[in-house]
């Protein structure tokens, strides 16, 4: 198929109902982000959109909008939709590839990767950056923190990897507290793996870059020799080829964040790796351990963690996503929050057990209806530390009943 004005095929776009003065319209937006903004339609011009799949020409939308609503749209003005989406990104074409490629390459050629999330964690009560530092320490205290601050330095010992959430600070910040009180606690490495969720899924399974990621306390450096010997290990893919999708992925920014504050002027380096999707395993109920192409990477990201020495994993995750925002039908009840409570403590058993296969097994076997979000990664960083036993810091939740939305999410040691 080769899409073309005559033949228009949309993007995979996100669409939100929006409503101005009376009058309701569709926002798109893209997730990728390659696309200008977000473009309003009507609801008329949504209707055609629905025809924008490379199979339709303009005369045949027309034609089609006549039928359907007894109203005539000029040809000309359909052609002026398919114009301005093509402009903007959000259709399929030379136009949208050569956007795409400028971005990428723009993305390659920065000497880091910018802050993208700073709206995220910037404090609120009109605070800019500067009072990033007191937001965090405000976590410790916060009623269901640590309850004790993080010593001035941090203490050399025995952890050698945790699980830390990616929520947003407003939302879980006291259960991040948990996780770096743990680390600041016991821990002697100078560089983090940071195995991070890609949310929107690349095709490599596994993702690096080896740029330093900006924060607004400074840049969390890589360390570039680590990420070499790793992509020249593995086997299984190219570990750069979707390094795009680092540019607006928020779950290691977060860890970079936390890592730059509870550091402070001491040199650490990150190694900042993507996890897409193990879904096919969920579906097919297989051990993804028996994949050759993750247990290739697990191999050879345990050879590198080996050779190097002094390295802490940092499993960059949440866990449940349920309720109508993620697309389920029932209502979010205290007798379903039990359920998911239960259920995400059963299988974190299995990960404070470094046990992957269990711990993975434990989601597929329930067709991992509470769309744990960190699943990829979680079952990676099991799979690839020496680390013997785990041990359950803190368990959380962000619930609106209301809206029927719950995610929870977890802080965990492991040594």
């Amino acid at each position: 198929m080769s899409p073309s004005p005559d033949f228009p095929l949309l993007r995979y776009v996100e669409p939100q109902a929006h409503e101005h003065k009376g009058q309701k319209f569709l926002i798109l937006t893209d997730p990728m982000g390659f696309a200008e903004g977000a473009y309003p339609v009507t609801l008329y011009g949504a209707f055609l959109l629905q025809m924008f799949d490379g199979k339709h020409a303009p005369a045949d939308m027309q034609e089609e909008f006549r039928r359907a609503t007894g109203r005539n749209v000029p040809e000309e003005d359909i052609r002026g939709l398919i114009k301005d989406l093509d402009a903007a990104g959000f259709l399929v074409g030379e136009a949208f590839e050569a956007r795409k490629k400028k971005i990428v390459d723009r993305f390659r050629a920065a000497p880091v990767r910018p802050a993208w999330s700073q709206g995220a964690y910037i404090p609120p009560g009109g605070q800019g950056p500067e009072g990033i530092p007191g937001y965090l320490e405000s976590f410790f205290s916060h009623e269901r923190g640590p309850g004790q601050a993080p010593p001035p330095a941090v203490k050399k010992g025995a952890v050698k990897a945790i699980l830390a959430p990616h929520i947003d600070l407003h939302r879980g910040g006291p259960c991040y507290a948990h996780a770096y009180g743990a680390l600041a606690q016991g821990c002697s490495a100078d560089t983090f793996v940071v195995l991070g969720v890609a949310h929107k899924s690349p095709g490599t399974l596994y993702t690096a870059t080896k740029k330093a990621y900006d924060t607004p306390l400074g840049a969390a450096p890589v360390d570039t020799e680590f990420v070499d010997e790793l992509a020249s290990r593995w086997k299984g893919g190219d570990l750069f080829a979707d390094e795009i999708y680092h540019r607006d992925e928020h779950s290691i920014e977060f860890q970079a964040l936390l890592l730059r504050w509870l550091f402070r002027d001491k040199p650490f380096r990150i190694v900042p790796i993507l996890v897409s999707s193990m879904h096919e395993h969920v579906f097919k109920r297989t051990d993804p351990l028996a994949d050759p192409q993750i247990a290739g990477f697990v191999d050879a990201l345990r050879q590198t963690v080996e050779k190097r020495g002094k390295v802490v994993m940092i499993g960059a995750v949440d866990l449940s996503h349920v309720g109508a925002k993620f697309g389920d039908k029932d209502p979010v009840t205290p007798d379903l929050l039990k359920k998911i409570e239960a259920e995400d403590l059963a299988s974190l058993e299995h990960a404070a057990a470094v046990d992957p296969k269990k711990w993975f097994k434990s989601v597929s076997d329930v067709k991992d209806w509470r769309k744990i979000c960190g699943l990829s990664a979680i079952t990676t960083l099991l799979a690839a530390t020496d680390a013997k036993k785990g041990s359950l810091v803190k368990y959380d939740r962000f619930a609106d009943l209301e809206n029927h939305e719950v995610v929870s999410y977890t802080a965990m040691e492991f040594r």
